[in-house]
This record gives structure tokens, C-alpha cells and sequence, in this order.
């Protein structure tokens, strides 16, 4: 009879824990040069597109890897910035668990 109402016991924490992050995901990519070269320090910014909110984005490190963590699920325009290079914007980012999103920058010209 232990064992039951552990077991018991277990689930219900456990389907707690699994509902909670349904509503909550990440968005994560790689900001890279048309060479192919890791881009660090380009600003990535969020817009939730159905709701016009925004949220504080990421800087890319060394490796030119950003990483957006809990965000409520959506669909989001990113736009990367970084002096020197074009602004790149991209349109319907859907946020539902987990979503990577490469992005490719070219040197701004004159």
C-alpha cells in the first residue's frame, strides 16, 4: 500500500512540474558572417507579434550563439544589430518549446 500512494505521490508532482512549462518556451541560433564566421555581440530583441510586447533580448558571446529563455508562447520578430553590419529582421518566430533561429549578417556597405 506504500508503494501506491508513493507512486501516487510521484505522478501528481511530476504532471505539476510538466504542466507548468506548457506555457513557456526559448528561442536559439547562431549569428554568423556570409563567410561563415561566429558574429559575437550582436544584439538580438524580441517583439511578440500578437501582442506588440517586447523583451529584453540577448548579446551573442564568442561563439555567436544567443540564447531567449522563458518566453511565453508565440510567435516573435527578432531583429539582430550590430554596428557595422545591417540590421536583419525576421517575421514569425514561433515560441512553442524549444525554437532555433540562425540568422546570417552582411557588413554594411558605405
Amino acid at each position: 500500500m506504500r508503494t501506491f500512494w508513493r507512486v501516487l505521490l510521484f505522478c501528481v508532482c511530476a504532471s505539476g512540474v510538466l504542466w507548468a512549462q506548457v506555457d513557456r518556451g526559448s528561442i536559439t541560433g547562431t549569428v554568423n558572417d556570409p563567410t561563415g564566421a561566429a558574429l559575437p555581440g550582436v544584439v538580438v530583441t524580441l517583439v511578440e507579434m500578437q501582442t506588440g510586447v517586447a523583451y529584453e533580448g540577448d548579446t551573442t558571446n564568442g561563439l555567436g550563439i544567443y540564447r531567449v529563455l522563458n518566453l511565453p508562447v508565440g510567435q516573435y520578430a527578432l531583429t539582430f544589430s550590430k554596428d557595422g553590419f545591417k540590421t536583419y529582421e525576421t517575421y514569425r518566430c514561433d515560441c512553442v518549446d524549444v525554437t532555433k533561429r540562425d540568422s546570417e549578417r552582411e557588413a554594411r556597405s558605405g
